[in-house]
């Protein structure tokens, strides 16, 4: 992870070196991104690259973690705001909006760029899953039980990861032009209702 120098820079000149950083990231395949091609575009000298990072694994690590940062951080937002939601209803109400932040922002490409050349890269596929299961354990929290009371604990996350999966994937489609934001709506909107009828007959 970054090193504290890096941490100790002015928040503006922390999100440029970010944002130029990512742009690299995400318009080059990972085996051709070089420590020069990084510090040309974010305009600092080599000897400032190794002052904030041990190396590009570091960078990118660090970039790859505050990506899902932003997305959990803004998921835990619209939980807050919404309290009480049942998990069906929660997840038909974030459909929208989770289309619109992953259509937005660079979680989405990233996402697609990891899982693509992750064998070239030293994130752990099991880090990753173990934060997912982090993530739905902390949102379950704030999401009543109602429709799904007789399901014990690692049922409901089971289900959480089920809806999410679904989700992500129907979403998937729209940006990749194989389904219209209609038809994929309708699509999740079924599964749900599904699931939410399947689970009051558990």
């Amino acid at each position: 992870m970054p090193k504290k120098t890096f941490m100790n820079l002015s928040h503006s000149k922390r999100s440029h070196i970010e944002k130029k950083a990512l742009e690299v990231f995400l318009n080059h395949p990972y085996n051709k991104v070089t420590i020069s091609l990084i510090v040309s575009s974010v305009g600092i000298p080599r000897g400032s690259f190794y002052q904030y990072f041990e190396d590009l694994e570091d960078l990118y690590q660090y970039l790859f973690e505050q990506t899902i940062k932003e997305y959990e951080e803004y998921i835990y937002d619209t939980l807050k705001r919404k309290p009480d939601l049942d998990v069906f209803t929660f997840f038909k109400e974030s459909f929208q909006s989770d289309y619109r932040f992953l259509k937005t922002t660079d979680y989405y490409e990233l996402m697609r760029k990891f899982f693509k050349e992750r064998h070239m890269i030293g994130i752990n596929i099991d880090h990753f899953q173990k934060r997912k299961s982090r993530f739905h354990e902390y949102s379950l929290q704030y999401l009543s039980k109602r429709h799904i009371g007789k399901f014990d604990h690692e049922k409901q996350l089971k289900l959480m990861r089920l809806l999410a999966h679904l989700k992500f994937q129907l979403i998937h489609k729209i940006i990749s032009d194989k389904a219209t934001y209609e038809e994929a709506f309708e699509d999740f909107t079924f599964y749900v209702e599904l699931l939410k009828r399947g689970a009051k007959e558990f």
